[in-house]
């Protein structure tokens, strides 16, 4: 009898009741004796996939069908976008499962099954540092390894393009390049800066972003909005060379056009769900009220 792929001699003798009996209350069916005298070949009643179990054990516990195990693991795998290739041949408890992006990773089944039911993400470690490095070249930085101080949240870079200096950073702030080198870095009143003129779909309505950044990419795409990027058009961009300089020119816009279009103010309560800021967003009526005022800024700018 061929059983979860090996083969097994049928034992010759009887099938006593009482082991009917016991699998028939346990949700199973005697197929025959195998391998020895004791041993039987059970049918899940289930999943009707076939498995040996001793006797014994048949009669004093409640025994798992591993095919239904294998099911759950196969489907709590394809939750969190992995495939269950095979049991781990040293712990029981853990399982070797592929990831999306081709590499093996081994897992507790426990913590497949939490992420599974709980929500969550398990990720590919060789994967993640691969990024953490591209994220750290792109700004003339070295990923050199785990946080000397073993928080999780941070890595160990070096300013590789810069001063070489080695420090501890948050892996979002590296990402979104929100930090300075502690040894070169001016801050952000002397690094370059630009005043943003942007417009955001919420949905039921637009809504226009004035503002000021050392990184507008990174503004919109991780800082300005609370849960999800919303679309987004950035519409105008001025270069400052200080952050200082930009600041001073925004606050002076916002004066202006509260001065003169006070109801163009859209109230916090419109956009708190979706934006962290709680001012400096108008209504899409001050489109060309806004397109005049920073052309007078770059008049000013270029004088």
């Amino acid at each position: 009898m061929i059983i979860r792929g090996e083969t097994h001699p049928i034992w010759p003798g009887p099938i006593h009741p009482q082991w009917h009996a016991a699998a028939a209350e346990k949700g199973y069916h005697v197929l025959a004796r195998v391998k020895n005298k004791d041993n039987l070949a059970l049918a899940c009643k289930k999943c009707r996939g076939t498995f040996v179990c001793r006797h014994s054990v048949l009669t004093g516990f409640q025994p798992q069908c591993p095919n239904c195990k294998e099911a759950r693991w196969i489907a709590d795998a394809k939750v969190n976008r992995l495939t269950f290739v095979k049991r781990d041949e040293k712990d029981r408890h853990y399982g070797h499962f592929l990831v999306s992006c081709g590499h093996t990773k081994r897992l507790q089944f426990s913590r497949t099954k939490k992420v599974a039911t709980e929500g969550g993400e398990i990720v590919c470690e060789s994967c993640t540092i691969e990024r953490y490095k591209r994220e750290a070249r792109a700004y003339g930085w070295e990923l050199v390894g785990p946080d000397p101080e073993g928080d999780n949240n941070y890595r160990l870079y070096r300013h590789a393009d810069g001063c070489g200096e080695s420090c501890r950073v948050l892996i979002g702030n590296m990402k979104t390049q929100r930090f300075q080198c502690p040894s070169c870095g001016k801050g952000w009143s002397n690094e370059p800066s630009s005043i943003y003129f942007a417009e955001i779909d919420l949905g039921k309505r637009t809504v226009l972003k004035l503002g000021f950044s050392g990184n507008t990419y990174s503004r919109f795409e991780y800082q300005l909005f609370v849960r999800k990027v919303l679309p987004y058009r950035i519409l105008a961009e001025i270069h400052f060379p200080t952050g200082r300089a930009a600041l001073r020119a925004e606050k002076k816009v916002h004066k202006r056009l509260i001065e003169r279009f006070p109801d163009g103010v859209v109230p916090h309560t419109v956009y708190r769900k979706h934006l962290k800021v709680k001012s400096e967003i108008y209504r899409p009526e001050l489109r060309d009220a806004i397109f005049a005022e920073l052309a007078e800024v770059e008049r000013r700018l270029s004088t």
